[in-house]
């Protein structure tokens, strides 16, 4: 791949660590009756260039929203 710099090889890879997402901490004000939720607990994991990576899980693991979270869709 090559990087900004003229002549320069740059590789690029995603390193995550300590992926944590969690729902429901300000929505409990409205209301208190809602549990918060931990959607994704500590996920690592590197994906290196030219290499195929897929994250593998039963239902409800954190699959989705780990891949939102990279993607910029959930803060």
């Amino acid at each position: 791949m090559r990087g900004g710099a003229v002549g320069k090889d740059v590789r690029v890879s995603i390193e995550v660590s300590g992926l944590v997402v969690r729902y429901g901490g300000s929505a409990r004000l409205l209301r208190p009756s809602l549990p918060a939720v931990t959607a994704v607990a500590g996920i690592d994991f590197r994906a290196e260039p030219g290499s195929a990576t897929a994250l593998l899980g039963r239902n409800g693991a954190g699959k989705s929203t780990s891949m939102r979270v990279l993607g910029g869709v959930v803060p």
